[in-house]
């Protein structure tokens, strides 16, 4: 009678770990709930814009990435954006419905540098305006993966996409760029232009003191903007080698150009200064520098030893 028991126990136990293995092996072959409802949604989001266009009587292009957009004023001779350019442009943004969610300012436009990644912008308006000329309009249709949140607002719930209307407002070189802001600033005059590209304006001369030699310790003082005035460091103690490779060539550069006590302005392209790296702060996971980006540096030498 027990060995009966055993067996009729054993049997049980087996037939629960089968019917269990069965589930485990059913489970892990079928997607995630999570992947399967974003697959579906973002079908969803694609027959929802492809459905407006109809209605509105409008034929898109659509890249590969999904996005789909219409370009509504044309701009031949516009200056066509290359790698490293700034780019500037307005956008509102809608819900399909009509709805505004949100939008830049004529005072203050959005901005990007072509070719250049690490923007909390949305991937599908980075895509798109890239592909527009100065002086272009067009409409994007961004599904909800191409505006980089699932998360949603108030206004536009999750996994929704969402239609904007983009106008580049300028294309600018680097060199474009820093013509503009001496322009704009009165200096164009006041600058020498070396060959790397620095920009050199001495603002306060000691012609007897102490050249700035190579391999001597500089000590400097400094303040770096970018272009539009933004701050991003300065220093009254920043100690470095010139010639030895410690700082942006632009560094060295300049202050090989100087005497103990002097004070220059100095404007750096992106060639002598953080490159096409740019400068990237981990914990803001923004970029102090943006790649390709020029810098403006007022400088005193304290010391050259």
């Amino acid at each position: 009678m027990a060995l009966q028991k055993a067996k009729s126990a054993l049997r049980n136990a087996m037939t629960v770990g089968l019917a269990a293995g069965f589930a485990f092996l059913q489970w892990s072959c079928q997607p995630e709930e999570g992947e399967a409802y974003s697959t579906r949604k973002l079908t969803e989001n694609k027959a929802d814009i492809e459905a407006y266009l109809q209605r509105q009587g409008l034929t898109a292009q659509r890249t590969e990435n999904d996005l789909y957009y219409v370009v509504s004023t044309t701009n031949p001779n516009g200056q066509k954006p290359q790698t490293g350019d700034e780019i500037r442009f307005q956008y509102v943004k809608y819900r399909l419905d009509g709805i505004v969610v949100d939008s830049t300012t004529t005072a203050s436009p959005a901005r990007l540098i072509y070719d250049a990644y690490g923007y909390t912008l949305a991937p599908g308006i980075i895509e798109g305006v890239q592909l527009l000329k100065e002086g272009e309009t067009a409409t994007l249709f961004l599904p909800y993966n191409l505006q980089n949140t699932n998360q949603g607002t108030l206004l536009l719930p999750a996994f929704s996409p969402a239609r904007y209307v983009v106008r580049v407002t300028s294309v600018r070189t680097e060199t474009e760029q820093i013509t503009d802001y001496l322009t704009a600033n009165k200096l164009t005059d006041k600058f020498e232009t070396t060959s790397s590209g620095l920009r050199f304006y001495r603002t306060a001369t000691y012609a007897d003191s102490a050249q700035v030699k190579t391999g001597q310790t500089v000590t400097m003082k400094y303040t770096g903007k970018l272009l539009d005035g933004t701050q991003f460091d300065s220093s009254t103690n920043f100690n470095f080698k010139p010639g030895e490779g410690q700082v942006v060539k632009g560094y060295e550069e300049a202050a090989l150009k100087m005497r103990v006590g002097e004070k220059a302005t100095v404007i750096m392209p992106s060639a002598v200064a953080y490159g096409v790296q740019g400068s990237f702060n981990q914990n803001t996971r923004q970029y102090t520098i943006p790649p390709y980006t020029p810098l403006v540096f007022d400088i005193e030498i304290v010391s050259s030893k």
